[in-house]
């Protein structure tokens, strides 16, 4: 009974539902029936009033055909489905809410049944089961399906109505809106172009472009009205046409890479569409060319890509491969024809040649749609081999002007052969010797190199008026049109004549003794304000600024003095090359020359410019009590140098005398030669007598230049502060110039014979002025020497004489209390000493004015015995004994070394003397050359004597005796035989020093040379010891060991050459030296070169010349 009831309530529910779908669908069918129609509506009005193209009309298409496809589906096809119970309806149990809901009597009854029956499935229960029988029965009688209304669907028919009118309002009134847009929307896919009032006609013949090619598009309209602007759409954009004229409008497309289309527009109508088409165009894609380059240039081919002009060398080998596209035939245009290139292969095409000249070539394709119409011209430029190019910068070495130094650059575009230099000697009279050619080695691969190159032109042997032509030529490699070459200027090198050396060297002693002038002058400038600045300082603590100010003056004075004598000496020293080279005097000058030249080297010693730099420290440090110090021995060395300036000055002017009269001497022997010639040719009887006359007039104008150069040596004399005693040859002058003029005269008159005669008497009367001048030289070296040594024996004998006095107020003094009276007198002593001394100076200064042996360290240690005992005196004053003495004992030492250097300048001269006795004329002091041999038998006999000595010595010295004994032992008698040995022992010293010099090695410890260096170190030693009286077993020895190195010496000297020179040793030393320098510029060179290898063989020759300046420009 329950299950049929509550069947029966199911079906109930079951009939409510489907009357619940079928609803949906009526209301579904309303509201997509009123969608559809307002969608039609809009999509009508919206292509009519906005004209759609095809494309946004297909869109608009679908679009509404998918939302109506949608709206069906949710509207009408979804309910419909539920209707007929396909997919998932709503529950019995959702049912009885919306039941319970519309009725308000059954409310949640319905709904409790549905779960009481279910619970009841579960759990069964009469008591339940009879609740809900009776709960069916009380809703049995409620008809469900009254909860669904149709009637409600009318609501939504205003959504339908709406539409409809308006629809049917437009079919009405304006059927095309509906008629026109329809078709439109159904054919969506045709276009529909308003008709225009115009008509448009394309004027090109066709609408074909070519690829990456510009197409100009002209339109002409014709019609009542023509618009302003217009338009051409492509690509989704739009723009302007050019208007040409009122009727006309162009517009380019550029750069054409693809088909495309296009239509017009002009504000309000658009165009039909039209399509540009792209047509296949000839075109060369890229080209590959081959570079073959000549086999001289030695350069790597090269491959150069897509490029057209060319820069090549001459004869270089040209290939090009191209690579083509649509392209059936390519041809080369050349200046004056054209030539197919042969197609190699699938869109490619070779085409080689050689070039020798630059022109411009083209090259133009072809294919079916295109025929020859495009061309592109490139130019191929051909580079000559150009003409090398060369530049030469020459120098002079600094100490030998023979000797000269090449720098130059070598430039090419593509490199070099060789190197020449040419040389050509061209004597005085023009005569002309052989030339000479020499190969310099140069990098021959760069295209431009400096080279580096020393010539001494000692080879030629040049005399005075000589020269050399010489230049440089460089070769290139050209292998085209064969080697061509470049040459620098043709140079020369010139020996000075005669008159150009005479007139430099006067010249140059001129300025020499200007500047040695101004010197002296400037140099008692310094001794008078160091006078002031020496009491300035005496009365104040220390020094202030005005003093410092002072001092840097005077030290700038004294660096005045510095570079002047250096100017000095580097004038003299080449006014002595110049004549040593192109005119050489006597020997005994050119000693002299040298003599002169080492005491203007000498002049401001090592010691004075030490002195001077500490100086200048002092001052920046404002010691007061060293500063006074030293100003004191600047001032002594201030004096010497004065003295020595003065001295040089004296000496300077007599050995010019000297010179400009052997010079003036020589110049008449050849004048004589001259003259006696004429005198031959005037005793010829086919010699034109006017031509003889011009020689006469010119020998004549020489001897009157002769004449006026003895006038100037007479003036030069009696500048002299001791005139030498020079005979007037004024007389036999005129008697010269007499005949000389007669000769002229004669042979004016065409009197051959009486010339003749008067040529003969000068000829004569030249040979007795010779005599004179040579007597006159002699004469007056003789006389100078004979009074000059007895000068420097009275010299000698008066410091022999100022020594022992030295000497005994030393010991007494030593044996003196202070307090003693004898103190006092001992000092009155000292100071009479001191006076002799000076007085000796003063001699001895004036000597050495004229005699030009004695050295330089002789004034040097005569005012060092002055200084020192002037110290003496001062230091007795203050009665401090100990220093007194040591002064003494330096005094004592300056005059025994005075001693040596007069003993040895005694000797000298005596030599000297002997030779000139012995030849007829004087030769250089001590110029014979000293033996090893004659030395070893000098220091044996001097070994002997001193051993004996040192016995008698020791035996002296016997106990008893004392001090009283070894003062008896060292009396006047035993210092005489000290001082003797030590004079002997230096002048073995000198003679070592002078074989030293001949070898021509002066350092220590190399060779011969540096071994008698060490022999007179050992000499000099003993020479202090003897000097200060001390013989002992190591002095013993040492003299065994300096007899021992004289026996090594004497056996070098066997293997020596015999004839060596001083002169061309020391040229060959300075030569080398300077080759040495040379060397070391090649091999900075050669490195540089090195690095220049390392430029990459790619780079053109641009580049390389680029980096060979940047190479040479670091050089400089």
């Amino acid at each position: 009974m329950l299950n049929n009831n509550y069947n029966l309530l199911l079906n109930k529910l079951d009939e409510f539902i489907r009357k619940y779908y079928a609803n949906q669908l009526i209301r579904g069918g309303i509201l997509f029936i009123s969608a559809f129609l307002a969608l039609f509506l809009f999509a009508v009005l919206a292509e009519y009033f906005g004209q759609f193209n095809a494309r946004i009309r297909t869109i608009f298409f679908y679009s509404l055909a998918l939302i109506l496809v949608f709206l069906f589906a949710w509207l009408l096809l979804k309910p419909l489905l539920k209707l007929i119970a396909i997919g998932k309806r709503i529950s019995h149990e959702k049912a009885a809410k919306i039941i319970g809901k519309y009725f308000q009597e059954i409310d949640d009854k319905l709904f409790n049944v549905l779960q009481l029956k279910e619970s009841t499935s579960k759990d069964s229960s009469n008591l339940i089961e009879a609740s809900i029988n009776q709960k069916i029965q009380n809703l049995q009688p409620i008809p469900f399906t009254l909860a669904i209304n149709f009637k409600e669907n009318k609501r939504y028919l205003k959504y339908f109505i709406i539409p409809t009118l308006i629809i049917v309002g437009l079919a009405a009134f304006e059927p095309k809106i509906i008629s026109d847009s329809t078709n439109r929307l159904v054919d969506f896919s045709s276009e529909y172009i308003p008709k225009a009032p115009y008509e448009i006609t394309i004027e090109n013949k066709n609408l074909n472009a070519y690829k990456n090619e510009d197409f100009v598009l002209k339109v002409e309209l014709n019609g009542e009205e023509i618009p302003n602007s217009f338009y051409i759409i492509f690509s989704k954009e739009r723009f302007l046409m050019k208007k040409t004229d009122a009727t006309h409008f162009t517009y380019t497309f550029r750069n054409v890479a693809e088909s495309l289309d296009f239509s017009f527009f002009d504000g309000e109508f658009e165009s039909k569409h039209y399509t540009l088409n792209l047509l296949p165009k000839p075109l060369l894609r890229d080209v590959s060319i081959r570079l073959n380059y000549p086999a001289y240039l030695k350069r790597k081919n090269e491959q150069i890509e897509n490029s057209g002009d060319l820069i090549i060398p001459e004869g270089t080998e040209v290939t090009w491969k191209f690579n083509t596209e649509n392209t059936r035939n390519l041809v080369f245009i050349g200046k004056d024809s054209s030539e197919n290139i042969l197609q190699s292969g699938e869109n490619e095409f070779t085409y080689s040649n050689r070039f020798y000249k630059s022109f411009s070539y083209g090259l133009s394709t072809a294919n079916e749609h295109l025929n020859f119409e495009d061309t592109v011209f490139y130019s191929l430029t051909v580079i000559p081999d150009l003409h090398p190019n060369i530049e030469v910068e020459t120098s002079t070495d600094s100490t030998n002007k023979k000797l000269l130094y090449f720098k130059g650059v070598v430039k090419d575009d593509y490199g070099f052969s060789k190197l020449v230099f040419h040389q050509k000697f061209i004597g005085e009279k023009d005569s002309i010797g052989e030339a000479k050619s020499e190969i310099i080695p140069i990098n021959k691969s760069l295209p431009q190199t400096v080279f580096y190159h020393a010539w001494n032109t000692n080879q030629f042997q040049l005399k005075a008026g000589d020269q050399i032509e010489y230049y440089f030529e460089i070769w290139d490699n050209d292998g085209v049109n064969g080697s061509k070459s470049s040459r620098t200027k043709k140079m020369f090198y010139k020996a000075p004549t005669l008159n150009e050396l005479t007139e430099k060297s006067k010249e140059n002693s001129e300025s020499v003794k200007k500047e040695l002038k101004e010197s002296i002058a400037l140099t008692q400038e310094i001794k008078k304000d160091l006078e002031a600045l020496k009491e300035k300082l005496v009365d104040k603590k220390q020094m202030g600024f005005q003093e410092k100010k002072q001092l840097e003056a005077l030290l700038k004075k004294q660096q005045q003095i510095k570079e002047t004598l250096k100017n000095l000496e580097e004038k003299n020293k080449e006014n002595n090359q110049l004549q040593e080279e192109y005119n050489p005097l006597d020997e005994e000058i050119l000693e002299k020359q040298k003599m002169l030249q080492d005491m203007f080297e000498k002049v401001m010693t090592e010691e004075m410019k030490q002195m001077m730099e500490e100086l200048e420290k002092m001052m920046e440090k404002m010691q007061k009590d060293q500063l006074q110090e030293a100003i004191e021995k600047i001032e002594l060395s201030n004096e010497e140098m004065l003295k020595e300036m003065d001295r040089n000055m004296e000496l300077f002017k007599q050995l010019e005398i000297e010179k400009e009269l052997a010079e003036t001497k020589k110049k008449l022997d050849e004048l004589k030669e001259k003259q006696k010639k004429l005198k031959e040719k005037s005793d010829d009887k086919k010699t034109d007598a006017d031509g003889l006359k011009e020689e006469q007039d010119e020998l004549n104008k020489e001897f009157e230049e002769i004449s006026e150069k003895l006038d100037e040596i007479q003036e030069k004399n009696k500048e002299l502060e001791q005139p030498n005693k020079l005979e007037d040859t004024k007389s036999l002058e005129d008697q010269i110039k007499k005949d000389m003029k007669e000769s002229s005269d004669e042979l004016s008159k065409k009197n051959k014979q009486k010339a003749s005669e008067n040529q003969g008497d000068s000829e004569e009367k030249m040979e007795e002025l010779s005599e004179q001048l040579s007597e006159m030289q002699l004469q007056m070296e003789a006389e100078a020497n004979a009074e000059n040594l007895e000068d420097l024996r009275a010299l000698l004998e008066n410091l022999i004489r100022l020594s022992f006095d030295q000497e005994e107020v030393m010991t007494q003094l030593k044996s003196t209390n202070i307090n003693d009276p004898n103190y006092v007198k001992l000092a009155q002593q000292q100071k009479k000493i001191k006076d002799d001394a000076k007085m000796i100076e003063d001699s001895l200064f004036a000597l050495s004015k004229r005699v030009i042996q004695i050295q330089n360290i002789v004034n040097k240690e005569i005012a060092d015995v002055n200084y020192n005992m002037k110290k003496a005196i001062d230091e007795l004053q203050e009665r401090r004994t100990a220093i007194a003495n040591s002064r003494q004992q330096l005094s004592m030492t300056s005059i025994n070394n005075l001693a040596l250097l007069l003993d040895e300048a005694i000797q000298n001269m005596q030599a000297q003397m002997q030779l000139m006795s012995g030849k007829g004329k004087c030769k250089k002091p001590g110029s014979g050359s000293p033996s090893p041999g004659s030395m070893k038998s000098l220091q044996k006999s001097l070994n002997e004597q001193m051993k004996s000595l040192k016995e008698s010595m020791e035996k002296g010295k016997s106990p008893g005796k004392g001090k009283e004994g070894e003062q008896g032992l060292m009396g006047s008698g035993m210092s005489k035989k000290l001082a003797q040995m030590a004079a002997k022992q230096a002048a073995i010293r000198e003679a070592v020093k002078q074989l030293q010099e001949q070898i021509g090695n002066e350092k220590k410890g190399n060779g011969d040379g540096g071994s008698l260096q060490k022999l007179q170190e050992m000499m000099e030693e003993t020479e202090t010891e003897l000097v200060n009286k001390q013989i002992t077993n190591q002095t013993i020895l040492r003299q065994q060991e300096i007899l021992t190195r004289l026996l090594q010496s004497e056996k070098a000297e066997r293997e020596r050459e015999k004839d060596e020179k001083r002169e061309s040793i020391e040229f060959r030393n300075e030569l080398s030296r300077n080759q040495k320098q040379f060397i070391e510029y090649n091999k900075l060179k050669e490195k540089e070169l090195e690095l220049l290898k390392t430029v990459p063989p790619s780079f053109n020759i641009f580049y390389k010349n680029k980096v060979t300046e940047y190479f040479n420009q670091l050089e400089k």
